[in-house]
């Protein structure tokens, strides 16, 4: 943890940063990793731009990919050259490199041994990022810079949904999404509910025209979610909200939540256009599809216990372990996070992702109780991510995000963000 004592404090303008920093954080200010910390920034903006796709020229470039690898060699160079040692937060940390080698043995016995490689190389460039944020973003003025990144590159794929619902360019009559890893209507409400809680929790800090632009992204945020129609990104954003209005310390403000809420939903429903919705579900085939590929991939789980049938493979094994009414033929993913990853990297990679997703739950529930209301800033900052692993929770128990960036990113703001507390502590101690 001691690393934090000598990492840099850097952040984009649009962090709010304050040149009169207090003492504390001036002991803590070091130009270490101040480059990966930039490369890291502009990578979360080509991430959630999808450059790549939107920007023909460069998708042989792969700019988000060649950032990633830029970023974690100039760290690799600083901190050989420094002879410091790199961090990875423990036991989260280990957690995932270990989930990563359970989903490398998944792929001997998978059911298509490709697919499972080429998943478990994804993940090895998502724990890359994890790795990355860990060790650049160490510092208060760091996290602040990465959420307020991560909150207005969002905009971005907020933006395209709306711009395909408006022309018509949508999935399955009605719902919008976006490209590349947004093409899914599913996957962009999720990627967006968890950014809402980011971008309120930065308001507290920021000054007016912050506040203004973080409005600005929540008002493109809700409609391209809504767009969408998808039934688990409503329940996770749902489930955020109602929690998030309980912590509310004003019974006032906490009443005005609830009216709000209630508006919200009873004005949504009324232009909610897909056909499927929250009510006859019994007679839903989407919904029984659900269910099925529930049963499947426990299917999945009794046949291959220990590693699962392979990263990414369960939609290729819906039909051979099917015997589904509502099977149309095509392949189908299982709608479950929890059953997902049982089925695709057994009880061993369940256990270890399960493992690392409740630490950082508990971690910001103590990081809460840490600070207090003496720090208000790392408060709702922690606040923030742990509503965001909420909304994870709970619209994962709709749809599969075992193979998602997301889900792996927030275990990473929990790890940067104990590390900070964490660090100042030591600092004060000092």
């Amino acid at each position: 943890m001691h690393d934090y004592l000598r990492s840099g404090d850097v952040a984009p303008p649009w962090g709010g940063i304050d040149p009169q920093d207090t003492e504390r954080a001036a002991r803590l200010r070091s130009p270490d990793g101040t480059i990966p910390y930039v490369m890291l920034l502009v990578f979360i903006v080509a991430m959630y731009g999808v450059v790549q796709w939107t920007v023909p020229a460069l998708r042989s470039a792969r700019p988000a990919l060649t950032l990633g690898l830029g970023a974690i060699s100039v760290l690799l160079v600083e901190r050989t050259m420094s002879g410091r040692r790199f961090r990875l937060s423990w036991p989260e940390g280990h957690a995932l490199v270990a989930f990563f080698g359970a989903a490398a043995l998944s792929s001997i016995n998978a059911l298509w041994p490709r697919m499972a490689v080429e998943n478990t190389i994804d993940f090895g460039k998502t724990l890359v990022l994890y790795f990355l944020i860990v060790n650049v973003v160490s510092t208060r003025a760091r996290l602040r810079g990465l959420m307020w990144t991560m909150a207005l590159a969002g905009v971005l794929p907020a933006r395209g949904t709306i711009n395909n619902y408006l022309i018509g360019n949508v999935l399955e009559g009605d719902r919008a999404a976006w490209v590349g890893k947004f093409s899914g209507p599913n996957e962009v409400a999720f990627e967006l509910v968890i950014l809402i809680p980011l971008a309120v929790a930065l308001m507290g800090g920021a000054r007016w025209w912050g506040r203004l632009l973080l409005c600005g992204a929540l008002a493109v945020y809700l409609p391209a979610i809504f767009f969408t129609y998808s039934r688990s990104g409503l329940l996770g954003l749902g489930a955020m909200a109602v929690v998030g209005v309980l912590r509310l310390r004003s019974h006032v403000m906490r009443a005005l939540a609830v009216v709000g809420i209630v508006a919200a939903v009873a004005i949504g429903m009324q232009f909610w256009e897909r056909d499927e919705g929250f009510e006859g579900l019994e007679n839903d085939t989407t919904f029984n599809q659900r269910l099925t590929s529930i049963q499947i991939g426990f299917a999945m789980l009794q046949a291959r216990p220990a590693f699962g049938i392979g990263l990414g493979c369960s939609s290729i094994g819906y039909r051979s372990f099917s015997s589904d009414p509502f099977s149309t033929g095509k392949e189908v993913m299982i709608h479950n996070t929890i059953v997902q990853a049982l089925a695709e990297t057994g009880l061993v990679g369940f256990s270890l992702l399960l493992g690392a997703t409740l630490v950082v739950m508990v971690r910001m529930h103590r990081v809460r109780a840490l600070v207090g209301f003496v720090d208000p800033e790392l408060r709702a900052y922690a606040n923030a991510v742990e509503l965001a692993v909420i909304a994870f929770a709970v619209a994962g128990l709709a749809n599969g995000f075992v193979t998602a960036t997301a889900p792996y990113l927030l275990i990473a703001l929990g790890s940067a963000t104990w590390g900070v507390v964490v660090s100042e502590r030591q600092g004060e101690t000092a």
